[in-house]
């Protein structure tokens, strides 16, 4: 299985005090569930691995996710994090979307 998280997207829609409280929550969720994952922020920062999750920072974090899920949905499972209608609308039938409230719901 293979994560794509609208990073900006989940931050706004969560409690997290910060980027770094949110990038621990999902290193940690995507470990437990025996995936890996790519988080994507707008903007610039350092851009690092925490265990089975990457951290990236875009210009346009929507592009990026879009790209990757192109890319993977071939030949493995991927599930998008995002509540950005534009994502969930581009990226195909082969690609499972949660929008953030849900996610961070459950």
């Amino acid at each position: 299985m293979f994560y794509l998280f609208d990073g900006s997207n989940i931050l706004h829609a969560g409690a997290f005090r910060d980027q770094r409280a949110l990038v621990d929550r999902l290193a940690s969720f995507v470990a437990l569930q025996g995936a890996r994952g790519v988080v994507v922020f707008d903007g610039q920062g350092t851009e690092e691995a925490q265990g089975p999750l990457e951290v990236r920072y875009a210009a346009h974090a929507d592009d990026v996710v879009e790209r990757l899920a192109a890319e993977h949905r071939g030949h493995e499972r991927v599930v998008i994090v995002s509540s950005d209608r534009t994502i969930r609308q581009t990226t195909g039938q082969e690609v499972s979307h949660v929008p953030a409230q849900r996610f961070l719901g459950e």
